[in-house]
């Protein structure tokens, strides 16, 4: 296989990640928009502290904010080339999102653990 051939083999794949995942993030971001916003429903436990709401509130916002900067970062990545890097911001949204939900857990769980141990 011929060097341009590989260079246009990595082109094509480039293209057609960064198109899907274009179009899942598309699908994805009004949902995600509408989930960030009504994380501020969260107040409404009365045990849960200001500054810890405020975290989370902020946590839920990174995933619809990761989603334009992602899409931006993999077409101009794949336009100057890089397909490399381009196929890699393709999954930032998804890295954020795991992030996320491993914040979200980990929260949860301390607060859990806090609870039972102020009952007994």
């Amino acid at each position: 296989m011929s060097p341009t051939n590989s260079i246009k083999n990595q082109c094509k794949a480039a293209t057609r990640a960064a198109w899907i995942a274009s179009i899942i993030y598309l699908c994805l971001f009004p949902i995600l928009v509408m989930l960030a916003i009504t994380s501020i429903l969260i107040f409404d436990d009365p045990s849960l502290s200001r500054g810890l709401g405020l975290v989370i509130i902020f946590a839920y916002w990174c995933v619809p904010l990761s989603i334009p900067i992602s899409l931006y970062k993999v077409w101009s990545q794949h336009a100057a080339g890089n397909y490399k890097k381009c196929r890699q911001y393709c999954l930032a949204p998804l890295y954020v999102f795991i992030a996320l939900f491993v914040f979200d857990t980990m929260i949860n769980t301390i607060r859990h653990a806090l609870e039972l141990k102020c009952k007994v």
